[in-house]
Order: C-alpha cells, then sequence, then structure tokens
C-alpha cells in the first residue's frame, strides 16, 4: 500500500510539473495554476492550500507554515520538526530518501519493466525515467494491469479502492489513478458505516488479533479512509512469524527460511501450467504459505492434517503470490490432525480484494453467487466473476476451477453455491476463490437451462445445445420435445453432456427454422428448459462452407477486427471463431459463397466500436450499410463479438466448424513476450490437427515455446496500426500452407484481397 501511494503521489506531482513546465501554463491541461484556486491535480495553488497545514501532508512536521510553490505543489520550506525526509534513512511513511531506494527499483515501483527509479524531495518514488511494459497504451488490459488508456475495465473509484464516487482514470504505468476519487463521505464521523471496518478511534469490537493477517498483539489503528492500519501490530505465534517471513522474502535462491511446526491444508495435482503443491498454515487468520512441491513426491509424502517442520530454500513471485519453489529437511510432527480450525468464514468479508494480500493462499469457505459466463482463467482453467454477501459487483473476485470440473460440478451464471473450504489463490489483483473437487462445492440453486443454439448436421439431422448438462432419462427418444415449423421430427438422442441431435424430415437448403424445446426436458437438478429461452434458429442444412482466417488487427483500441475470407461458399451455420480458449463469436443462419469477407469486430458492445449499434448481417455485405452503420463495411458480412479486445502478444486464432473441427488456426506472436500458458496450449492443440508447423513441415519435439514459438509464428502481432486503415498481419496470397510463411504485414485491405491474393 505505501508503494502504491507513493506511485500516486509522484503521479500527482508529474502532471502538476508537467502542466506549469508550459510557457503558456494557463492553456496547459490542468489548466489553471496560477489562478489562487485549487483544480485537477494540483496540490495548492497561490494562497489556496485547502484545509492542510504541514501537520497534514504526512511527511511528519510538526509545525510551521505550510506555502506553494509556483508548481501548484506544497513548499514546506516553512515546515518544522518531525520530519526525517533527507536523512538518507527510509523512514516509516518513506518510500525511499536521497539515493536510499532500499531494494526497490522500477519493476517494484509499479507496472514497469526497466528503467531508472529515483526519489523525489518528498521522499515518495520518482518513476519518470521507468518504462512502462510495452502493453501499456494499446487500450487492451493484459495481464498484470488495472486499466490501459480510458479503458477502465468495469470499474470505477468504488471498485478500484475505498472510496464512494469520483472519477476513476487510468496512470501512465496502466495502474489505477484516484486522484479524483472520492472518499467516503462517513468516514470521519466516529461511526462505523457500511464498507468501514473502523471510523478515527473507533475500533469497534476489533483489535489486532480478531483480524485477518494473524496477529497476535500490539496496537491497531485506524487509516483516514476507515481501514485498519496494522502498522502497530505484531505477528502471531512463531510458526506464523516464520510464514511471514518467507511470504514478505523477495524472488532468491539459496535460501535458509525455516516453517517449523506449520499444519498442511490442501493438497493439489498440477492442473494447466498450475504446479502441484501443498498449502500450510498455522492459525485461523493466517499468514498461509503455498509450497510448490509435488506433495506424492515427497518423503515422508505430504498429506493434508500433517503437522509438518521444513527450510525454504527457494521463493518466487507468480502472478503476485509468493510461492515456496524448493524446501529442504522435511519433518512429520504428528498426523490427522483437523484443519477445521484454520478454515475462515469470508462470507461477510467486504474486503478480500481490497486486502487480498491478507487472504491469499488461507482456507475460507462463502457462499457466492456466479455472475457471469465462465471463460477462459489459464491453461485448462475457467473462472466467473461471482458476489459474496461481503463483495459485490468487483469483476476481481472470482470462481476459479479446472475445466474438466466444470462438466462434473455444472455450474453457470446465476448459480448460487456454497464453497465449503479451500485456498484462495491469487492472480495479481484477482482473488480467486477455487476448487480442485466437486465435493468442495454444494449447489444451492441455478437458474432453469437455456437453449444457446441449434444447427443443421446434415440434411434430416440437428444438434440443439444447452447450458446445462441435460438428463438423459427426461429425453422422450421420439423426439416429441422438439417442435420444428415446416419438418417432422421423429427421435432424439443425447449426443454431447449440453447438446442433444434430433431427426427430422428432410430440409429444405438454406431456409430458415426455429426449433421449439418442451419444459419437460430437464437438466440434472430437474429444472425444465426456461419457458424465456427455450427456441433457437437454424438454416436448413448445406454442404459447410470452407473458410480460412484472412487477416488480423489486435491493435485498435476499442475495436479489434479479424477477416475470415470465404474459399469455397456453403453454410456458416454453427462455425466458432475463437482467441484461444475464448470463444469471440458463434455464427448462426449465415450462408456465403466462394470470395465473400466476413469481418468480426471485437468489442461490438462498446459505442466506440459500434457506434450505430449494428446487429449481425446475414442476408448480405450491404444488409446494414455504411451509410447508416458507420463502423460497417459494405464489401463484408459484419459480425460483432462482446468480447472486450484481443491480446496483442501471443495469441492464438482458432476457426472450428459445426461438428467442433479445427477449420484453420494461426499462431501469432509480437516476437518478444513470453508465450504464456494458454498460448503455448494451443498451439499444441492446433499443431496436433495439422494447423500450424514449421515452414518445413516439423513440429518442435517440445511443442511451440519460447524461442521456437517466436520463431515460428506470425509476425507481429503487437506492431500494427492502431486504426482501421492502418497495418495489419494478413495472409500474402491464396495458398494454406499453415505456417508464418503465409503470413505478412501491410496495409489494411478489410472486405477485399490481400496484396499477393486474387479471386478464387
Amino acid at each position: 500500500m505505501k508503494r502504491k501511494l507513493a506511485l500516486l503521489m509522484t503521479l500527482v506531482f508529474m502532471f502538476a510539473f508537467a502542466a506549469c513546465d508550459d510557457d503558456d501554463s494557463n492553456n496547459s491541461n490542468n489548466g489553471t495554476c496560477g489562478n489562487d484556486a485549487i483544480d485537477g491535480t494540483e496540490q495548492c495553488d497561490g494562497t489556496d492550500i485547502g484545509a492542510d497545514d504541514c501537520t497534514t501532508i504526512g511527511q511528519g512536521f510538526t509545525g510551521g507554515t505550510l506555502g506553494c510553490l509556483t508548481t501548484c505543489s506544497f513548499d514546506v520550506s516553512m515546515c518544522t520538526g518531525g520530519t526525517t525526509c533527507g536523512n538518507g534513512v527510509i523512514d516509516d511513511g518513506e518510500s525511499c530518501d536521497g539515493t536510499n531506494l532500499g531494494t526497490d527499483d522500477c519493476t517494484t515501483a509499479g507496472n514497469y519493466v526497466s528503467g531508472t527509479l529515483s526519489c523525489n524531495q518528498d521522499c515518495t518514488f520518482n518513476v519518470a525515467e521507468c518504462v512502462v511494459d510495452e502493453n501499456c497504451g494499446n487500450g487492451i488490459i493484459d495481464a498484470n494491469e488495472s486499466c490501459d488508456g480510458t479503458n477502465l475495465g468495469t470499474d470505477d473509484c468504488t471498485t478500484a479502492g475505498d472510496f464512494t464516487g469520483g472519477t476513476l482514470s487510468c496512470a501512465i504505468d496502466c495502474t489505477f489513478n484516484v486522484t479524483m476519487c472520492e472518499n467516503n463521505t462517513n468516514c470521519g464521523n466516529g461511526i462505523i458505516d457500511a464498507n468501514e471496518s473502523c471510523d478515527g478511534t473507533n475500533l469497534g469490537t476489533d483489535d489486532c488479533t480478531t483480524i485477518a493477517g494473524g496477529y497476535s498483539g500490539g496496537t491497531l489503528a485506524c487509516t483516514d479512509s476507515c481501514t485498519f492500519d496494522t502498522a502497530q501490530c505484531t505477528m502471531g505465534n512463531s510458526t506464523s512469524q516464520q510464514i511471514h517471513v518467507v511470504i514478505t522474502t523477495a524472488d532468491a535462491t539459496g535460501l535458509t527460511l525455516p516453517v517449523d511446526n506449520a499444519y498442511v491444508t490442501y493438497t493439489k495435482a498440477a492442473v494447466g501450467t498450475d504446479p502441484a503443491g501443498f498449502f500450510v498454515q498455522a492459525e485461523l487468520n493466517g499468514p498461509a504459505l503455498f509450497v510448490a512441491v509435488d506433495p506424492t513426491t515427497t518423503t515422508p509424502v505430504v498429506v493434508a492434517g500433517d503437522e509438518i517442520s521444513f527450510v525454504v530454500t527457494e521463493v518466487a513471485s507468480v502472478g503476485d503470490m509468493t510461492q515456496a519453489m524448493a524446501i529442504t529437511g522435511l519433518t512429520n510432527v504428528s498426523t490427522g490432525n483437523s484443519i477445521t480450525p484454520l478454515i475462515q468464514d469470508v462470507n461477510n468479508t467486504f474486503d478480500l480484494v481490497s486486502n487480498l494480500d491478507i487472504y491469499a493462499c488461507e482456507m475460507v469457505t462463502t457462499s457466492a453467487t456466479i455472475i457471469d459466463d465462465f471463460a477462459g482463467a489459464g491453461t485448462d482453467h475457467s473462472a466467473a466473476v461471482v458476489e459474496t454477501e461481503g463483495v459485490t459487483g468487483n469483476t476481481n473476485l472470482r470462481l476459479r476451477l479446472p475445466t474438466v470440473l466444470l462438466d462434473t460440478v455444472d455450474i453457470s451464471a446465476g448459480c448460487n453455491v456454497d464453497l465449503l473450504g479451500t485456498p484462495m489463490w491469487r492472480y495479481y489483483t484477482t482473488a480467486q476463490l477455487s476448487i480442485w473437487n466437486a465435493s468442495e462445492i454444494t449447489i444451492n440453486s441455478c437458474p432453469a437451462p437455456e437453449v444457446l443454439n441449434a444447427a443443421a448436421s446434415s440434411p434430416a439431422s440437428v444438434i440443439v445445445s444447452f447450458s446445462r448438462i441435460i438428463d438423459g432419462s427426461t429425453l422422450v427418444a421420439t423426439g416429441d420435445q422438439f417442435t420444428v415449423a415446416g419438418l417432422t421430427v421423429s427421435a432424439a438422442a443425447v449426443t454431447g453432456p449440453r447438446e442433444v441431435t434430433i431427426t427430422t424430415s428432410a430440409q429444405t437448403e438454406g431456409a430458415n427454422y426455429d426449433v421449439v424445446v418442451d419444459d419437460t426436458l430437464h437438466d440434472t437438478r430437474g429444472l425444465g428448459i426456461a419457458a424465456t429461452a427455450n427456441t433457437a434458429t437454424f438454416i436448413g442444412y448445406a454442404s459447410p462452407a470452407v473458410v480460412v482466417i484472412n487477416e488480423i488487427n489486435a491493435n485498435i483500441p476499442s475495436c479489434d477486427l479479424i477477416e475470415l475470407r470465404v474459399i469455397s461458399g456453403g453454410s456458416l451455420d454453427g462455425f466458432v471463431l475463437g482467441e484461444r480458449n475464448e470463444t469471440l463469436v458463434t455464427f448462426a443462419g449465415l450462408m456465403v459463397n466462394t470470395n465473400d469477407y466476413i469481418i468480426v469486430h471485437i468489442n461490438g458492445g462498446n459505442v466506440l466500436c459500434n457506434p450505430d449499434s449494428s446487429t449481425d448481417e446475414t442476408t448480405g455485405p450491404t444488409e446494414l450499410d455504411n451509410a447508416t452503420y458507420s463502423s460497417n463495411f459494405d464489401s463484408a458480412y459484419d459480425w460483432y463479438s462482446t468480447d472486450s479486445g484481443l491480446t496483442a502478444t501471443t495469441n492464438v486464432f482458432v476457426l472450428y466448424d459445426s461438428t467442433g473441427t479445427i477449420m484453420d488456426a494461426v499462431m501469432a506472436s509480437n516476437g518478444t513476450s513470453n508465450p504464456n500458458g494458454q498460448s503455448v496450449s494451443y498451439a499444441a492443440t492446433i499443431a496436433a490437427a495439422g494447423e500450424w508447423t514449421n515452414i518445413d513441415g516439423t513440429v518442435p519435439a517440445g511443442g511451440y515455446v519460447g524461442t521456437d514459438y517466436h520463431d515460428n509464428a506470425a509476425q507481429d502481432l503487437g506492431g500494427t496500426g492502431t486504426t482501421v486503415d492502418g497495418t495489419s498481419i494478413q495472409r500474402v496470397d491464396n495458398d494454406d500452407n499453415n505456417h508464418k510463411g503465409d503470413w505478412g504485414m501491410s496495409l489494411s485491405t478489410w472486405g477485399a484481397n490481400n496484396p499477393g491474393q486474387t479471386d478464387l
């Protein structure tokens, strides 16, 4: 928190200096420095210093006269007593002092990757010479970014901190700028109101020992934002102190950090790129630690309920969660201990996200309501936003589980569940309530299943897909629960967990049909099909079209684009375009001809991407013409995806036909970023399908990882233009060799042949 506050202070100073540095400062962005009134990011202005004095500005002064510099920042030259800023020692409330930066550099002072960190005169970090992450500024909220440009995601002041309103913006390093956010107007009234932990000297019934963090004593206080100040609290028992030392140690090897008499609370197997390991804790309120060592390989083998001692020899921060990567000297002190006393009920806890450092890796239980659809959350994992009694409207609280487990527990948006006691995982600022086994969740309620879509799979069969797993015992084999106007349904069979294939009379090619499903068909919870979502449209079976991904730009703020080219005409009904494990769009009711183009607009719900609220075109490229819908192309079918934006570092784009078979794929790279687990996983998937190889037709023995990924991927996903008319990565001719030789960069040609292509 100290670093975040320091960073914000630094940004305030930077903006103020930038505004007043201009010869015509009254025309600068801040616009009013020198008018004797505090505006924008000014700390003061002339004689106006607001309600502050030397004692309130957080620099330790006890008296004197506070003034204002011509830069509209505080002049502390006449303040007296108490301050230690300038003594070369980093004291309480200081991030640095003179040339003393402690152990910090640009990479720890904010979302920076390199550069030179220095110290301001007020002992806050000066990040002016730090270099931001290469993705920062592309308008897309990438990993480790809270925001990007004007893109704040779904956040506002109320979700970015302990604020009740105001204007949230994005700092130059893609972290939130909360300088214009407004504090709780009730904070300071001495009463503990909603979303306050304390108020002034009013701590309620709490002290250091009753709050999360594993403290055993000390003096609890209250911050000016009405959250607990634990600076004077002391850590709990000796084991908790040892765990605290480990999780606050910087990444290093060759360590000798003992942990004695800790209880193993949970063990997990490896899933995707998440390692196998076990969690240890000593007290109800933590702290806790994840040990990234497979418990089945330890001697002795570690199981939940063991009391163990060991020495940590290596730690590393993964997604801002410190993990013990290697241990030695493991001994088993006792076995069969109950971990129930270590499980916290956090259902009414409101700071699970804002105080995530305290809860990470600790055993928690809660009720949660799933708010949106599950989406990819790391290799072989899915996650969805959830709400508890204590946390609502915060997209950084999620339920995460192995994707394969979704088909076992069958949960979806709208379900209310109880999590029965598992560790809190984290990924940077995202708090991830997690389960790894079906026994760790109880489903209290779920909405009725819905019909998602339907697609003809042959001239006499249709696949109907549902939002939840269908109970096959409720399906009538004669198909009487399905009605299609103009067709006779004669049979039905469950052909997948969430799909039923019906047999129909002969369909008319290209004709539109509506299938209606009776509510006597149930899901596994005994719920009938929802009356408000019991129908889907499909087109009479036609030979599937042959389509390739033809052009991509992942760098257009608020509206990335992907173009598909039709190699052979036919039906696109049921085709799916995906970005790694995320569905961008599912096509329905679309018949296309050879040489047609389909342009998919990403972030179609954003007014900047779709200012005229265009819908998807199905009858022709000029169905919704450019004169009326300014974002549309009259030479292509325009479709809109609700996905918020494409990743422009490493990515894999996949086009599936209506049977789920991969029709085309592109492995793309910016040439520098380390490919993440999802990109590596999907690169392996498309290689196995024969849709991507090296130029010589081979595939690396170890898969597409590291330099093998970059050396053989289409370039440069991160180097394209930032406008619709700028450059894009695109196919260079009519050939489809399934390697990077098919791809190059040129000025975009949306809805037309690329340079080197000819009509088919």
